[in-house]
């Protein structure tokens, strides 16, 4: 390759360079590169896709960024600076770089995702999304089918191997799933892990940078602790746009403790059967007000009455459990439910089967209030804590949170770190997959926080008589303690 055709990488580039060029079979079809700011994510995009274009001769490569104001401004113009002989090369209707030797990169932006649906049918030997959580994971599903090469390409280059390079920080859209897939590795039964690699890189693996920016580093120093931690650490619990900004995994989860039989205790049921699952969580308030998810259960497809029976049997040994609450659409009416002979005709409710179960245990669960901006206050608010972060990373805690979760609730404690802001209501969390657990905490805060407390202790069957007389936003018991 002549002079001005070379390349330089810094050691983590290199690195991620180098994988990308890897033929063998433990190579991953798709790499993450970066994690924090700083980083030389773009200089790596741009140096892997020229590299590699001018090393194998008649191929094709996109790189893809959310607008074409960042694609001009991020990559093409400093294809031009970097690579000279490209600004020649451009043809800026197609917006794409012609090689000589017949290979071709392309820049492709994807404002909204049903955007990404014009992908459909066409092939690329590699594929670049540059700030991949600035997408939702529909983007990534559907741009993966067009990773493809035609065997004539394969048979030319011989060493040639696609590849999905994907960068980005935490934060965003598309936080969540690329964390699951690339940080946590939390595959489903679709996905193959070996599919699926992360180079993490951090400002201090880019020296030149920093030498040629000094206040840029200075800056990222100088962040709020939770900020330094996402954009200088690469922390992904932490985020721009994260819902629960108190989270922390080494504050707010502990291992399980004993639970004193006086405590009071409730549980919540958030609903799902499919796609989405039903949640159920247990909860204990301690002597000095402090809160305890202590256990958890989730599942699809799941008659109401078979969670009734999987509420009593986990249960069994909780004293004082008598209520717990439920999400309100249990309450509408379901049209396919069918009556005994002799039965009065009547649209039986999923929380009337749940409930017409849990009451042979002595268990009755009330309709949850579902205030969302009232429930997240409450929620967040005895999530907060005191302390500050010392300088060797340590957290040295003064006061900490009202409520806490036992290690045993795996996924309640994936689901908090993922929450974002709905965009288009700020105090609200999004609705997004995964937010069941959330959803159920919720239910149950406000059970204890505002729980309408009876005259006496009543039978379930004296409940459900009372209850069948109101309506069903009156449907409320009280948190035992």
């Amino acid at each position: 390759m002549a002079s001005n055709f070379e390349v330089t990488f810094q050691p983590k580039q290199s690195e991620a360079f180098y994988y990308c060029q890897r033929k063998d079979s433990k190579r991953s079809q798709y790499l993450f590169y970066g994690g924090a700011k700083g980083g030389g994510k773009s200089y790596l995009v741009r140096g892997k896709e020229f590299s590699r274009r001018l090393m194998f001769p008649g191929t094709t490569g996109v790189i893809i960024r959310k607008t074409f104001p960042e694609l001009l401004a991020n990559h093409i113009r400093k294809f031009w600076q970097e690579y000279p002989e490209t600004k020649k090369w451009y043809r800026a209707s197609e917006k794409a770089i012609y090689y000589p030797n017949g290979s071709v990169t392309d820049f492709k932006y994807l404002s909204n995702t049903n955007d990404v649906y014009t992908y459909q049918g066409i092939e690329y030997d590699d594929i670049t999304l540059d700030e991949a959580t600035q997408h939702e994971e529909e983007v990534f599903k559907i741009l993966k089918t067009s990773l493809r090469s035609d065997p004539l390409i394969i048979k030319k280059n011989p060493n040639f191997k696609p590849i999905f390079l994907l960068t980005g920080n935490p934060g965003g859209i598309g936080h969540q799933w690329v964390k699951r897939l690339f940080i946590d590795r939390d595959f489903n039964s679709e996905e193959t892990p070996k599919d699926f690699s992360f180079i993490q890189a951090k400002i201090y693996d880019n020296p030149i940078f920093v030498k040629a920016n000094p206040e840029y580093l200075k800056n990222l120093q100088d962040l709020p602790a939770d900020l330094r931690k996402a954009y200088l650490d690469g922390d992904w619990d932490i985020f721009i746009g994260q819902f629960f900004k108190d989270w922390r995994r080494d504050i707010h989860v502990i291992e399980p403790i004993a639970i004193d039989p006086n405590w009071g205790k409730c549980f919540a049921l958030d609903w799902g059967y499919d796609p989405h699952p039903f949640h159920v969580g247990w909860y204990a308030k301690d002597f000095n007000g402090n809160i305890y998810k202590y256990r958890e259960l989730e599942g699809v497809e799941t008659p109401p009455e078979d969670v009734a029976k999987k509420i009593i049997e986990l249960s069994l040994e909780d004293q004082h459990l008598k209520h717990g609450v439920g999400d309100t659409q249990m309450w509408v009416k379901n049209p396919f439910v069918k009556s005994k002979p002799g039965e009065i005709p009547t649209d039986k409710s999923i929380a009337q089967s749940v409930n017409s179960i849990l009451q042979k245990a002595n268990l009755f669960m009330f309709q949850a209030t579902k205030d969302r901006i009232t429930g997240w206050t409450n929620l967040r608010s005895l999530m907060k804590w005191k302390g500050d972060y010392s300088e060797d990373g340590t957290r040295d805690i003064t006061e900490y949170p009202k409520y806490r979760i036992f290690s045993t609730c795996n996924s309640t404690i994936a689901a908090y770190p993922n929450m974002i802001h709905s965009e288009l209501k700020p105090e609200d969390m999004e609705k997004i997959d995964g937010d069941d657990p959330c959803d159920t905490d919720r239910y149950a805060m406000m059970y204890i926080f505002k729980g309408i407390k009876t005259k006496k202790q009543l039978t379930p069957a004296q409940i459900m008589r009372r209850e069948a007389l109101r309506k069903p936003r009156d449907r409320r018991g009280e948190f035992v303690r």
